[in-house]
C-alpha cells in the first residue's frame, strides 16, 4: 500500500506540474509577443507581425500542443517598394506551430509542423530576376555582423531551426505576379509540404485555378545525393481526366535553366489545361 501510495501521490505531482505549466503558458506567451515576432522575423529574415498568440491543440497532421499565431503577417523584402501585390508575403488568419520537446533540453527551437488556414500567399518576381519568396537575411549586411555572432557562439543562445518536417495549408489563396505575365491566382484547398530543409521534398496539393480543379503532386531532391549532383524532380498533375507527368532534373535546387525535362500527357483532351491557362 505504502508504494501504489507513493506513486499515486507522484503520478499527482506530475500531473499538477503539467497541468500549472499548460495553465501558465499562455500568459507567458501573450506576455512575449514581441519576442515570439522577433525571433521568427530573425529566422526568416523579414518584419513579422502578430495580432494575438495563444495556447492551442493540432489533431492533423500529428497530433500535439500548439503555439497559435493569429493574425500572420510576413513583410515582402525591404527593396520591394512598388508593392504590386501589396506589402506582404503571407497573411494567415490563424498558424499553428508545434516544436521538438527534445530540442528545447539544448536550448533550441526546432519547429515539427507548421499548420496555416486562411491564408494569402504573394509570390513576386522582378524584372531583376528576384524573388520576395526567397527567405533569409541581406548576405551583404550578414557579413558585417559574422564577428558579432561568433563572439557570442557557445553562451547558449536560443535560435530557431527552419528544417521544418510538415507544412500544411488550408483553405488559402496563392498569387503570382510575374512582370513577363499576367498575375494569376489558386485556391488551395489543401497543400502538404514535407521535408523543408532536409531534403527530398514532398508536395500534395489539391488547387482550384480558373474554376478548375487540380491535383498535384511533386518529388524534388535526394536524401543521400552525392555532392555536385544534379537535382532530380517529379510532378504529377490532374484535372478531369487529364494527367501530365514531368520528369528530369536540373543543375540546382530550383533552377529554371539548364534542365533535363521529360513530358508525358495522357487523356483524351486537354481542354481542363486550357481552362487553366486561361486568364
Amino acid at each position: 500500500m505504502t508504494t501504489l501510495r507513493a506513486l499515486a501521490w507522484l503520478l499527482l505531482s506530475v500531473f499538477l506540474l503539467v497541468a500549472g505549466m499548460i495553465g501558465y503558458l499562455p500568459l507567458y506567451l501573450q506576455s512575449h509577443q514581441a519576442d515570439i515576432e522577433a525571433a521568427v522575423g530573425k529566422a526568416v529574415g523579414r518584419t513579422v507581425a502578430i495580432d494575438d498568440v495563444e495556447l492551442g491543440w493540432l489533431l492533423h497532421p500529428r497530433p500535439g500542443l500548439s503555439i497559435v499565431l493569429n493574425g500572420l503577417r510576413v513583410s515582402n523584402p525591404d527593396w520591394d517598394t512598388d508593392h504590386t501585390l501589396g506589402p506582404h508575403l503571407l497573411e494567415a488568419e490563424r498558424v499553428d506551430v508545434t516544436w521538438q520537446l527534445r530540442a528545447l533540453l539544448h536550448r533550441q527551437v526546432r519547429i515539427d509542423q507548421v499548420v496555416i488556414r486562411g491564408a494569402r500567399v504573394m509570390l513576386q518576381k522582378t524584372a531583376d530576376g528576384r524573388d520576395n519568396w526567397q527567405l533569409g537575411k541581406d548576405k551583404d549586411k550578414d557579413k558585417d555582423k559574422d564577428k558579432d555572432k561568433d563572439k557570442d557562439r557557445g553562451k547558449g543562445s536560443s535560435k530557431i531551426s527552419l528544417r521544418i518536417p510538415t507544412v500544411q495549408l488550408s483553405d488559402s489563396q496563392i498569387t503570382f505576379a510575374s512582370p513577363k505575365a499576367p498575375v494569376r491566382r489558386a485556391e488551395i484547398t489543401r497543400l502538404q509540404l514535407d521535408g523543408l530543409g532536409a531534403e527530398p521534398l514532398v508536395l500534395q496539393a489539391e488547387l482550384i485555378i480558373n474554376q478548375t480543379p487540380l491535383t498535384l503532386n511533386a518529388r524534388a531532391g535526394a536524401a543521400d545525393g552525392p555532392a555536385g549532383a544534379r537535382w532530380p524532380f517529379q510532378v504529377q498533375a490532374q484535372s478531369a481526366e487529364t494527367r501530365i507527368e514531368l520528369s528530369g532534373s536540373a543543375p540546382a535546387p530550383f533552377a529554371s535553366t539548364g534542365l533535363d525535362v521529360k513530358l508525358q500527357v495522357q487523356g483524351p483532351t486537354v481542354v481542363p489545361l486550357g481552362q487553366i491557362q486561361t486568364t
